[in-house]
């Protein structure tokens, strides 16, 4: 056998394997009191959000290709939570929302509980989530006016180009299904399609050129 695909064989059995991994947030007094993902290796799973006081609301979720790459990029970088216990920095720093974070795989089960981190690929993993969250809200309130609240559907676009314009859009592929939804959907101002088709094929753009950026 030739010993080149032998040695990437072997190299493929050690890579530690995903199971499941989960993110979630808490801000105590903001609108919603917690967010959470909960994906497989495969990037697919749901999100989740609840008001204070309100049963949560559970949205099917799946990055896009390139999403999920990112993801996985950045998980592997932290090496799959090896240093959980070491994210919370102790430092007296203002509550910025706990963070819980679990990983779970051929390694066993691992879970990070911080309010503020120093370690740097804590902080990135850490920053694409956040930003993933603000994503998907964006989403859920753009899905929420193609149906309820049409008129408003412009201005929502517009919100989500201006988080394109600053390269928070941490998966812009993800974005693409929706604004499609938007150009076929009948009834809507002209102005609202020609947006969601200029966005639509920025946010390509930037999904094939780098992964978890719309800048």
């Amino acid at each position: 056998m030739n010993p080149a695909l032998v040695l990437a064989t072997a190299v493929l059995v050690q890579q530690p394997a995903l199971e499941r991994f989960s993110f979630c947030k808490e801000s105590p007094g903001g609108e919603y009191a917690n967010q959470c993902f909960e994906v497989d290796a495969d990037g697919r799973g749901v999100f989740r959000f609840a008001a204070p006081d309100a049963d949560p609301v559970e949205v099917p979720f799946e990055f896009s290709t390139r999403g999920v790459e990112r993801f996985n990029e950045l998980l592997q970088a932290t090496d799959h939570l090896a240093d959980a216990e070491r994210y919370e920095s102790g430092r007296r720093v203002a509550n910025m929302g706990t963070k819980t974070i679990v990983a779970e795989g051929s390694w066993g089960r691992r879970e990070a509980v911080f309010n503020y981190s120093e370690i740097d690929e804590a902080r990135e993993l850490t920053t694409f989530f956040e930003r993933m969250i603000s994503q998907e809200m964006l989403l859920f309130g753009l899905e929420l006016a193609l149906q309820f609240d049409r008129l408003g559907i412009p201005e929502r676009l517009e919100v989500i180009e201006r988080e394109a314009d600053s390269g928070r859009l941490p998966d812009p592929g993800r974005v693409v299904p929706a604004l499609e939804r938007i150009e076929s959907a009948s009834g809507l101002v002209n102005y609202a399609k020609t947006t969601a088709t200029r966005l639509k094929e920025r946010l390509i753009e930037a999904a094939d050129s780098s992964p978890g950026a719309a800048d």
